[in-house]
């Protein structure tokens, strides 16, 4: 009588099998499916952080240049010019002479090619000595000019800013109230805003009867 082995039955019974073709299909097909659907909620939920950090920014530049533009012009001498797409004021008479200089200016423009509206000053010991007359603000190319002349500092004060538009009551150096409007473009699209200020001295207070400065009784 043969005896069989019980070890060896036990083995057979246990014997390990592969994946076939399809279950390695299938089991690949439903990996892809779940990492493309965490790819996508985790790009989603960076985009949509993104998004909000860009938009939180992009307000909080708004208010702060809506405050120092109408700063601006709130407390200036002097508006000096403004036309479609820029305007400058004249701050204060920082040496007390009676006259304006280059670095007693401020101007606000836009600049088309990378759509930011900015603000542009300057300086050296040219730019505070040499005298401005008011005449030389009727140019439309002044700003380049002085640019051209003394030391300039630009700040970006908004960015992505199209339909970009300054506006007025009586030209300058009459200037009373400047309105600047403009489109914002983000996530959510394209915002308009506006700023609206207006002087809170009388150009009159710089200017005599004749619309020219008041001289200095300064020696």
């Amino acid at each position: 009588m043969k005896i069989r082995n019980p070890r060896r039955r036990i083995n057979s019974n246990f014997r390990c099998r592969g994946f076939t073709l399809v279950e390695l299909l299938v089991a690949l097909v439903v990996t892809a499916i779940i990492s493309s659907a965490v790819l996508t909620l985790a790009y989603a939920i960076t985009s949509g952080y993104e998004g909000a950090e860009q938009n939180a920014r992009t307000n909080a530049g708004i208010r702060s240049s809506n405050i120092f533009f109408c700063d601006a012009i709130k407390n200036c001498k002097l508006i000096l010019q403004v036309s479609s797409d820029r305007a400058c004021f004249w701050l204060e008479d920082t040496n007390g002479d009676g006259a304006i200089n280059s670095a007693e200016l401020r101007f606000f423009y836009y600049h088309g090619d990378s759509k930011e509206l900015r603000m542009l000053s300057f300086s050296g010991e040219s730019a505070t000595e040499d005298k401005i007359e008011l005449f030389q603000f009727g140019s439309n190319n002044f700003m380049e000019f002085l640019i051209m002349k003394y030391n300039d500092h630009e700040a970006i004060l908004i960015e992505n800013c199209t339909w970009v538009k300054f506006t007025f009551d009586v030209a300058a150096p009459q200037t009373e109230m400047v309105n600047l409007a403009f489109n914002v473009s983000s996530n959510n699209g394209e915002k308009r805003f506006d700023f609206t200020a207006c002087k809170r001295v009388s150009p009159l207070a710089s200017l005599g009867s004749d619309l020219k400065l008041k001289v200095s009784d300064d020696d």
